[in-house]
């Protein structure tokens, strides 16, 4: 969902709302002017209030493994007083392509700066003095960045680390084991160290809200499955 995290800062970084593609109408069914919902069908301004800007970014797997990212806008940084004299700035990176990369996205006014899998501690360190700002790591269990802890990515430079596969590679290994006990026993019984129970799923994904949600808007006549 890279592409859809994007999508979602463009406009709050624009200031401005693209409009929903391929709509010509809405659903008669739905009652959209007794709801707070909207259906953007024009480009529209979107300036900062008092209040800050917010967009949800939303993937539903097809297991039922689903996930809503809340993004607000940052606060305006404040200008930077001008520098007198000549400034001697020294960049290193994992590459010379990387460090172009990394260079022109903060030139660009990028929020985070990434570079891709670095491999040891002492590059880690590099990427961060190369190109001062916030640093964002990656950290696969089995990658190639080492799995250090929050402490040392902090003393190093890093403004966060992402988990990316933590959740989908823990679930994987939960189904390995599940599976295969199935296919041996025959049954489910014996496995619950694997699988979450019924009731226990039902409170994990809030089912109680969003079954309240979905009664509240469902459409008149319509009983939510």
């Amino acid at each position: 969902q890279a592409a859809a995290v994007i999508d979602a800062r463009l406009p709050l970084a624009a200031e401005t709302l693209p409009p929903s593609i391929h709509f010509d109408g809405p659903n008669p069914a739905i009652d959209f002017a007794d709801s707070p919902f909207v259906v953007n069908d024009r480009l529209t301004p979107w300036p900062r209030t008092a209040q800050p800007r917010r967009a949800g970014v939303s993937s539903f797997g097809v297991g039922g493994t689903n996930a809503h990212v809340v993004m607000e806008e940052a606060p305006l940084a404040p200008p930077s007083s001008a520098a007198h004299g000549p400034q001697l700035l020294q960049l290193s990176a994992r590459s010379a392509a990387a460090l172009d990369r990394m260079a022109a996205y903060k030139e660009a006014g990028a929020d985070l700066l990434f570079v891709e899998a670095p491999t040891s501690r002492h590059e880690l360190q590099r990427i961060t003095q190369a190109v001062p700002g916030r640093h964002i790591a990656n950290v696969v269990f089995g990658g190639k960045t080492p799995m250090l802890p929050r402490e040392d990515f902090a003393a190093l430079g890093f403004a966060g680390v992402l988990y990316a596969n933590a959740a989908l590679q823990a679930a994987m290994l939960a189904m390995k084991r599940a599976m295969a006990h199935l296919q041996t026993a025959g049954s489910l019984a014996g496995a619950e160290d694997s699988i979450l129970g019924f009731d226990e799923r039902q409170k994990f994904v809030d089912h109680a809200r969003w079954l309240a949600i979905e009664q509240r808007y469902a459409a008149k006549g319509q009983a939510p499955e």
